[in-house]
């Protein structure tokens, strides 16, 4: 809208176009089912066709979102344990801890760090629940920020995939 009333009272105004790229900040975004930086997370994870992390179910994402069921989003970190760890809200509720997870695998996770609950995991199975969830292969043995860090990179190079 400036740019057009800069042309209207100038002919030769030099008009800036805005960027055509849109991108999403996976990092310091947050989680909020119904803002557009996490649908655009959402509809990023559905394409992946995601299994549930514990029990290798698939999660039925078509049911996920036409309810925008908040049961079935999860955090990769949980909340109750990175509060415990003395992590903001702001820095727990990130785009990048975020992934899909059945309500049964949700509920048996509760405030257990990925350490833990990643070693229920039959070995054979973990290298394929973690890529459809664009998940860090060594999630396990990563503290938050690393894991922050190397998430944001298999969630970029999956959009650039889609977008290419």
């Amino acid at each position: 809208m400036i740019e057009m009333l800069a042309l209207l009272k100038n002919e030769n105004h030099q008009f800036k176009f805005p960027s055509n790229e849109n991108k999403v900040d996976f990092l310091r975004g947050n989680f909020s089912a119904g803002n557009a930086n996490s649908k655009a997370l959402i509809v990023l994870l559905n394409s992946m066709q995601p299994k549930s992390l514990l029990s290798g179910s698939l999660v039925k994402t078509d049911d996920v979102l036409k309810k925008g069921s908040k049961h079935e989003y999860h955090h990769i970190f949980p909340q109750a344990h990175l509060k415990a760890l003395g992590v903001t809200k702001k820095e727990i509720n990130s785009l990048a801890n975020i992934c899909f997870l059945t309500r049964a695998d949700n509920n048996s996770i509760k405030d257990k760090s990925p350490s833990v609950y990643l070693s229920a995991i039959p070995l054979e199975k973990k290298p394929e629940y973690l890529s459809l969830a664009l998940c860090p292969e060594n999630t396990e043995s990563l503290g938050y920020q690393e894991f922050l860090i190397e998430r944001v990179k298999l969630l970029e190079a999956a959009v650039k995939k889609l977008t290419d």
